[in-house]
């Protein structure tokens, strides 16, 4: 599972190409050279967008468009599978607001429990292609909430190279 800091593959192409791409590409070659195969963990965009960076990253929706841009270029370019933890994020913030915002710890960046659920249900998923009917979350995920997780989850395409 390769997953890099969370704005890195959404920079300007110069920063992109050399601390994300070239990076995807290297490690690539040494996974497969050890028999094994990659995947990329598309990740989430800050709940606010980036304070550090509000020229490049204003809101939420714009980071994760970069995001999911940078990864998918990675993938294509690698023939690399997906976990799109990001997609299923998105799908869960424009259905439920508050369940959404929930999905984040108070920093408005690192996942809460139930965004650390989601990303679990995306991986299990992805992995061993579940219908996620077993999974559980902590007990502080509600049921209607690990309910719609789930569906968020099961909701996005899981895209396998050719």
């Amino acid at each position: 599972m390769l997953q890099n800091q969370s704005k890195l593959p959404a920079l300007q192409k110069q920063y992109a190409r050399f601390f994300f791409h070239d990076t995807v590409d290297t490690f690539t070659e040494i996974i497969r050279d050890a028999e094994a195969e990659p995947m990329l963990y598309i990740t989430w965009g800050r709940r606010d967008g980036d304070n550090q960076n509000r020229d490049i990253f204003p809101d939420y929706d714009t980071m994760q468009q970069k995001l999911l841009r940078g990864y998918r270029n990675a993938a294509k370019r690698n023939g690399l599978t997906t976990a799109p933890v990001g997609e299923a994020w998105s799908i869960t913030r424009k259905k439920d607001k508050a369940l959404g915002s929930a999905l984040y710890k108070d920093d408005g960046s690192h996942p809460s429990s139930r965004g650390a659920f989601l990303a679990s249900c995306v991986f299990f998923r992805n992995l061993f292609n579940d219908s996620l009917e077993s999974a559980q979350p902590r007990s502080e995920v509600t049921s209607s909430e690990a309910k719609a997780i789930k569906k968020a989850a099961l909701s996005i395409d899981i895209p396998h190279p050719n």
